[in-house]
């Protein structure tokens, strides 16, 4: 979603680009030489599928800025907070004149909006509402046999909104409807079983992808929720590892190696990563749901496989997440599919194990050439270690050694929460430089390189998907 005018002016951008390569594609005719017909025709179909979500967000930004909606749909109250960014762009408010209202710092607004309001609490959704002026109306409906599976299925964490959003988006609005055309992938998926007459057997609900991922998982998060997200998560990850065909690389744990065989892809950048990684043998799965699931690593039939999940969508988070990602499953090379004395991945000792130390730190190192923690220790000597000088010497510490100031940003605010316990990933966001939308990148890549054409027809439509931004 562009939530902004800057966002606005770099879709535009990107936009144009697609249709020059795409009219470029066509001018030409056949496949250029050396490349498989099959290989090309997917380029185009990336680059068409980049320019439908392309121009869904910028048509759906334009209906909001144009001062003619009077009202905003939801369905769930999940799908509130989503609701009052659109209300705010519909308004005419900026980020900061929302705050002005609201009485709170803008960094807050942009914060809360970048995470889709998922850290926010009840009673300041009502505040931003009332600062919006906006009135918030629910409708409740009380159909016994629907109501009483869409309750179980919540309490399991799976909502009928996300079911109809990534299992069946041909089936109306009626709970009863969703869940009956999603029986064939709730049993697949999570080893539910809808009846004929309706009811739903859940006594051998699985979760196995959730109990032997590595995975990033927010504070704060629904614990369940992410559990079911991340089965569903292994289950696309099983289907595009099992579909790919090329020759597994032994992953290496040397940052220099990596960041080595990375530039000879070109520059540091997020799709010369992901084809460094797709290189390997790794699929990298990138999804776009709005729960608080970043990441994970799974090792299915001896195939790393990653998926990359971030609401904030610039490359360099991406890259970052994705390297963190990929030692995961370079300290996985010689396992099987599980370990079962693994920790589950939501588990607060997973997300502050040494593990997760490690893999940021080769993250890190890969993007600073090795002098990760150098930089970090000049910026806290030049701050003086207090917290609000901090961002203008990331800027500073970035511009005299020539390195990107997001990606910097991002191993910054790891330092800080892992050091001082400091929450800095909103002043971190604030330094992002412009560019491509990462999950795009990831999107058009993995259109390139994974194998559809080896997946039975319920699976790839599972996978396409997963992996594709849904109409509004």
């Amino acid at each position: 979603m562009i939530k902004n005018h800057l966002q606005y002016k770099v879709s535009t951008s990107q936009l144009k680009k697609f249709e020059e390569a795409l009219a470029e594609a066509t001018n030409r005719g056949c496949a250029p030489v050396g490349t498989h017909p099959v290989m090309w025709q997917a380029q185009i179909d990336a680059l068409e599928s980049q320019m439908r979500t392309l121009h869904r967000e910028i048509s759906e930004y334009d209906r909001l800025v144009s001062g003619n909606l009077e009202s905003i749909e939801v369905e769930t109250l999940d799908e509130l907070p989503i609701g009052l960014i659109k209300a705010r762009i519909a308004k005419g408010l900026t980020q900061k004149d929302l705050a002005e209202l609201a009485g709170v710092k803008p960094q807050q607004i942009q914060r809360w909006e970048e995470e889709d309001y998922y850290k926010a609490k009840f009673e300041q959704l009502i505040k931003i509402a009332n600062a919006l002026n906006v009135t918030v109306s629910e409708r409740i409906s009380f159909q016994k046999e629907a109501k009483n599976n869409t309750k179980v299925l919540k309490e399991l964490g799976i909502d009928l909104s996300f079911l109809k959003r990534r299992i069946c988006p041909d089936a109306s609005d009626e709970p009863s409807d969703i869940i009956s055309k999603s029986s064939a992938l709730l049993k697949r998926i999570w080893s539910l079983v809808v009846h004929d007459d309706g009811q739903l057997d859940v006594s051998n609900f699985a979760l196995e992808g959730a109990e032997f991922a590595r995975f990033k998982l927010p504070q704060n998060a629904n614990e369940q929720k992410i559990k079911a997200y991340a089965q569903y998560a292994y289950t696309v990850a099983g289907i595009v590892a099992s579909a790919e065909q090329s020759e597994i690389i032994y992953v290496s744990q040397d940052w220099a190696e990596v960041r080595r065989a990375i530039l000879e892809h070109g520059e540091i950048s997020l799709e010369n990563c992901l084809n460094y990684v797709w290189d390997l043998g790794v699929p990298v799965i990138p999804l776009s749901d709005p729960i608080r699931f970043h990441g994970g690593c799974w090792r299915i039939d001896g195939r790393n496989t990653i998926v990359l999940k971030q609401s904030i969508r610039e490359e360099s988070r991406w890259i970052f997440d994705l390297l963190h990602e990929l030692h995961h499953a370079s300290e996985r090379n010689n396992e099987d599919n599980f370990l079962p004395d693994q920790l589950d991945g939501t588990d607060p000792e997973r997300r502050e194990s040494e593990e997760e130390r490690r893999a940021n730190e080769f993250a890190g190192n890969v993007l600073l050439n090795g002098k990760a923690n150098e930089y970090f220790e000049e910026v806290l000597r030049a701050s003086s270690r207090q917290l609000p000088y901090i961002k203008k010497n990331v800027q500073r510490v970035a511009d005299s050694h020539e390195l990107n100031v997001g990606i910097f940003a991002n191993y910054v605010a790891f330092r800080l929460k892992k050091d001082f316990d400091a929450d800095w990933w909103g002043a971190a966001s604030n330094l992002q430089v412009g560019g491509s939308d990462a999950h795009s990148v990831s999107q058009q890549v993995f259109r390139m390189r994974c194998n559809l054409c080896e997946m039975e027809k319920i699976d790839r439509q599972l996978v396409e998907l997963a992996t594709s931004e849904p109409a509004i």
